[in-house]
């Protein structure tokens, strides 16, 4: 994940990519873009890929950014400028890749079936109107409806490791509480079966679903070293 410093650099290089690349009288709003999702982790990778890896060579500035569907870690977007809309496929690790056109739709099975659609039909059925589809609202803010570190959305279970999971024993966060500890006998996790063991004890408990109200103030997806025992 990155760290603030990593996303000042990115925020600046970005910034130049767009004063370089996109027409001068595209420029303000491209900043403007820049602005709303300059401390968004997701934000920023779609922004770095869009002006690095533009698959058409034009100076147009991304105008709007669409959050289609979200689905087993992936994230399907659509990227806007003023003449063109992109289909994009992200995910949390800081990849992305284009699928084409929005107006061509998606016709791969597995690629379909890994977001959720049953077929081609049920994704042109989806979103059949682009503009009518809501921005992407930064993972930062509430209006998100995602974890802000692991991007579950509400009512979803957390990615083992996530600190903004709640205990079910004790109602604190549980990558900080001593519960997992206690549970599973041990003073330190040091093992992939102790976390598989974690996870079985969890699932057997009843974990927590992400709700809005537990994380109100976490800003970006930063996850420390102290929480990588619990990754997955």
């Amino acid at each position: 994940m990155l760290q603030e410093q990593e996303i000042v650099a990115e925020q600046e290089e970005i910034a130049l990519f767009i004063r370089y690349g996109v027409a001068e009288t595209e420029q303000l709003q491209a900043l403007a873009l820049l602005e709303r999702y300059g401390h968004d982790f997701l934000g920023l990778t779609l922004l770095r890929f869009y002006y690095t890896s533009l698959p058409d060579v034009h100076d147009e500035s991304l105008n709007r950014i669409v959050l289609m569907t979200q689905h087993n870690g992936l994230f399907l977007f659509a990227l806007s400028s003023r003449t063109h809309d992109y289909l994009c496929l992200a995910d949390s690790r800081q990849q992305a890749v284009w699928l084409g056109e929005f107006a061509a739709g998606l016709d791969d099975p597995a690629l379909l079936t890994s977001l959720g659609f049953a077929d081609a039909e049920a994704f042109r059925a989806f979103c059949s109107d682009l503009k009518a589809c809501p921005e992407y609202q930064p993972i930062s803010s509430a209006d998100s409806g995602l974890c802000p570190s692991c991007f579950v959305p509400v009512g979803e279970i957390h990615r083992l490791g996530c600190p903004v999971e709640v205990c079910p024993w004790c109602d604190a966060q549980f990558n900080y509480c001593s519960c997992r500890y206690e549970h599973l006998g041990v003073e330190e996790i040091d093992s992939e079966s102790q976390l598989e063991q974690l996870e079985q004890i969890l699932n057997d408990k009843g974990r927590v679903p992400f709700a809005r109200e537990h994380a109100p103030s976490f800003p970006v997806a930063v996850q420390s070293d102290e929480d990588s025992d619990l990754a997955d």
